[in-house]
């Protein structure tokens, strides 16, 4: 008898939307596994917690991740803002048969790739007002630089949100709306899943 895999779904949005915090409500009531994507980037804090390596990504050097990248071991991988990030096509593989839920959370660049290589799966992109995200992306510590920079690409990626299967807005004071919709989605296409398997 095949194993069934589970249901990958491919989450995106603009830095700071929420898509991580989402995703981790979600996981944190034993309603799916994440797979652990892979940067360049440091270490950072996330809803007040330091990220952990090898639980909220893989932290890579420079030279790691270029390895990784000439073994053609990424399923998708990008540079942004000046950081290589990537997913690796072990991880989805092992999340897929060891969880009915999974998430990859990934930049719109890597959503795009994701969709076409596992075009089963579901795709969810997180919307943030453009006010709101230079807000977070302000309280998070970015530079002014940073913000620039990530604003501009913001028109770029929501013109490409009809690409996804549905899109979530996750409003500041309104997680629990977000999540709620979120929770209904997921459920919804994991039951799509299962009933033509």
């Amino acid at each position: 008898m095949i194993k069934q895999l589970g249901s990958l779904f491919i989450i995106t949005g603009a830095s700071g939307a929420g898509k991580t915090t989402l995703v981790n409500r979600v996981i944190a009531r034993r309603l799916g596994k994440r797979v652990i994507t892979c940067t360049t980037r440091q270490i950072r804090v996330n809803d007040g917690i330091m990220e952990i390596d090898g639980v909220d990504y893989r932290f890579f050097t420079n030279e790691e991740f270029a390895q990784r990248l000439a073994n053609n071991e990424f399923a998708e991988y990008a540079e942004v803002y000046g950081r290589s990030y990537g997913t690796l096509k072990s991880d989805v593989e092992k999340a897929r048969r060891s969880a009915k839920v999974v998430f990859a959370t990934v930049d719109i660049q890597g959503a795009e790739t994701l969709m076409r290589i596992y075009p089963d799966a579901w795709s969810i992109y997180i919307h943030v007002p453009k006010s709101e995200l230079k807000k977070r992306l302000r309280d998070r510590g970015a530079s002014q630089d940073s913000i620039r920079k990530r604003l501009s690409e913001y028109d770029k990626e929501w013109a490409k949100a009809n690409l996804c299967n549905e899109i979530i807005t996750n409003e500041d004071g309104r997680l629990d709306k977000a999540t709620k919709q979120f929770v209904s989605l997921i459920q919804f296409y994991r039951h799509t899943d299962e009933k033509y398997l």
